[in-house]
């Protein structure tokens, strides 16, 4: 079940640097634990991202980009990073994204997952928290936009 809550400036500014604060280190130290077999299963997964974007598929793009990131996140090693990056998520991941998939913009941020994987497989950690940090802001500025009026969160 899902429930409508407001979110505010201010709460979409806290989600994003938390966001920041866990995700950036995170996906650094996944990155570096990433061999080629959980490289291949990433980039399996960034595909469907890209497929469900250029598909204008909100919500097949949601569960891709979600499964990467988190996937992504657990070669770090560290399960309450994972689960609470998941949660924040979760709360601001509907922003925005109808406006986004009908204006076609969603693609260039579905580009970037394969962008990081070339950082990983090339171990150059300093373009992957470019990358990354870059990947984020989208959070804030394309897809958290509070004007679009609705925020979904799984709950009861």
């Amino acid at each position: 079940m899902y429930r409508v809550i407001p979110m505010s400036e201010h709460d979409l500014d806290e989600v994003y640097t938390m966001r920041l604060l866990l995700e950036v280190p995170g996906t650094l130290q996944a990155g570096a634990a990433a061999g080629p077999d959980e490289i291949a299963q990433l980039t399996s997964i960034a595909d469907d991202i890209e497929r469900t974007a250029e598909d204008g598929d909100i919500v097949g793009f949601l569960d891709a980009d979600r499964r990467f990131h988190l996937t992504l996140l657990q070669l770090c090693g560290n399960t309450r990073l994972v689960d609470t990056v998941a949660s924040l998520r979760d709360q601001t991941r509907l922003y925005g994204l109808e406006r986004l998939a009908k204006q076609g913009s969603l693609m260039g941020s579905a580009r970037e997952h394969h962008d990081m994987l070339a950082a990983i497989a090339a171990k150059d950690f300093e373009g992957l928290e470019s990358l990354i940090r870059s990947h984020l802001q989208h959070v804030r500025s394309d897809w958290a936009d509070p004007a679009d009026g609705i925020h979904a969160n799984k709950g009861t």
